[in-house]
């Protein structure tokens, strides 16, 4: 599957692809990533994280977009209803379909 599988018609996703350094995950199914270069004025339903793995794994999740956070010329995106989507062997590449930026928006 490839981050396009998981939009819905209509809907625009922004997919993020982290080592996890700087992803927290709460208690309450809410998460905290972040440093990135984004626009924060950009509208996007849900976030994708592609999370890459010591191993030939990478894990994905899926939450909603709640607020941005600025953090010296970066943000920290604050998400909600975070939920475990599954694992790939796809590499970022090919999962999100881009060349070498780890922020990809799909819609």
């Amino acid at each position: 599957m490839k981050a396009r599988d998981f939009i819905k018609p209509g809907e625009e996703i922004l997919v993020l692809m982290t080592g996890g350094a700087l992803l927290e995950f709460g208690e309450d199914n809410t998460a905290l990533t972040g440093d990135w270069v984004i626009n924060p004025y950009r509208s996007t339903d849900r976030v994708i994280i592609y999370r890459r793995n010591n191993d030939t794994t990478n894990t994905l999740y899926i939450g909603n977009r709640s607020d941005v956070i600025l953090v010296q010329d970066k943000y920290k995106i604050q998400l909600t209803h975070v939920q475990y989507i599954g694992k790939t062997i796809l590499n970022w590449f090919e999962f999100a379909e881009t060349h070498s930026h780890s922020v990809r928006y799909i819609s």
